[in-house]
């Protein structure tokens, strides 16, 4: 079986016919057009037999033959997963509607018709093994792209996301922390940040990042990097947002290193959350006795503009009050009935969920009700935060 090489007539060729002198001419017509890899067995059930062994690349198979005919060997072949995509040319006197019709069911990739051509024959097996190496071609690189892919999504996904141990961490600090994320392509670039400032504060940075699939992942990495570890003005927002107006800028604003996002601070002794926003959409606080209040995000988005003043909001956020961030793609489906388009139609969608929903774990809680109502329109990365405040600090171990 030829994996590697680049030639068609390296390929291995069965020929089945249950006439020696069928076979001899057949295989003299392929030698000397190139072929140099050419088996023949006499019988449906000595071609079944070297297979077990043996791959070819193609099977030439009569029809008309004692034992298994060729429609019955052709079913066969098929029925292993291993000849699928193998081509399999049937060779047959017989020309009728109806027997042509019986090739096809049986799996055959093509007729020709006895006599045999030679040149005919020749460009059929040719032409054949030709898309079959091509489809192998295209089947090895979409495997080898398809496990890079899943090692950028697992790389992404450490990166983009933070871990169990920083949810465990954030619980400890009172904050009941969960997420949902589905990138629109193999992998995305929107993600979040959350980190212990003191025994009070806690940093959320929430980045909705342009485009999608890989140029969003390299997007994200790189703003990644600029936070890592934070940077020693991250316990001011206003200082913060600049440092990163800043750096991306830095980066290159031709190369599209902006984003839509927003810094804040937790904090749970003032019972505030203090935060500015850039270009992202309104955020919400889902108030513990029921009503539900806008996180206004007016702004420009991070790294646009180089030293753009920014003025930190603040907004009361005290025990059993639940933050939630959401990146784009839950206000720009494709329009299924009911979806929401703007961030009223989503308050008055969330609002109608909050009856059933759970006090923690409320991120993906949402996402899955989002994802039943209206998936199918998702063309965006979808991600959702949501940040409860379980403790007050003097509760705080």
């Amino acid at each position: 079986m030829f994996e590697r090489e680049e030639i068609v007539e390296e390929a291995l060729i069965l020929i089945v016919d249950d006439t020696e002198l069928n076979r001899d001419v057949l295989k003299g017509v392929l030698q000397k057009k190139g072929f140099r890899n050419i088996i023949c067995v006499e019988s449906g059930e000595a071609a079944l037999v070297l297979v077990a062994t043996d791959e070819p690349d193609c099977i030439l198979l009569d029809v008309l033959m004692p034992g298994i005919d060729g429609f019955e060997t052709c079913r066969r072949l098929r029925a292993d997963k291993r000849f699928l995509r193998t081509p399999i040319i049937i060779q047959t006197a017989l020309m009728g509607q109806e027997d042509r019709r019986r090739a096809f069911a049986a799996g055959a990739s093509d007729i020709v018709s006895k006599p045999l051509d030679a040149a005919e024959i020749e460009a059929r097996v040719r032409l054949h093994l030709s898309n079959s190496l091509l489809y192998r071609r295209l089947s090895s690189y979409h495997a080898r792209v398809e496990a890079e892919l899943q090692e950028a999504r697992t790389l992404i996904e450490a990166a983009a996301l933070p871990q169990a141990g920083m949810m465990v961490e954030a619980a400890r600090f009172g904050v009941s922390l969960s997420q949902a994320y589905l990138p629109c392509s193999a992998i995305g670039g929107d993600f979040w940040k959350t980190w212990i400032l003191n025994d009070k504060q806690m940093a959320i940075l929430f980045v909705d990042v342009s485009g999608h699939g890989v140029s969003a992942a390299l997007r994200m990495f790189a703003v990644n990097t600029l936070i890592s570890p934070p940077p020693s003005c991250s316990a001011d927002p206003a200082q913060m947002t600049a440092y990163l107006d800043q750096r991306l800028c830095d980066c290159g604003q031709a190369q599209g290193q902006y984003v839509a996002g927003i810094y804040g601070i937790i904090d749970i002794k003032r019972h505030i959350f203090c935060y500015v926003g850039g270009g992202l959409r309104d955020g919400f606080i889902l108030r513990g006795d029921g009503g539900i209040d806008r996180v206004k995000m007016s702004g420009l988005p991070f790294g646009l503009v180089e030293n753009l003043s920014r003025t930190p909001r603040e907004a009361s956020f005290g025990v059993g009050d639940t933050l939630l961030l959401y990146s784009d793609a839950l206000v720009e489906c494709a329009e299924p009935d009911g979806v929401p388009t703007s961030e009223e139609e989503l308050h008055d969608w969330i609002q109608a969920q909050r009856k059933d929903a759970p006090k923690s774990g409320l991120a993906p809680w949402l996402a899955e009700r989002f994802l039943t109502d209206f998936g199918v329109g998702i063309r965006d990365d979808l991600l959702i935060v949501s940040a409860r405040i379980d403790q007050s600090a003097d509760q705080v171990c």
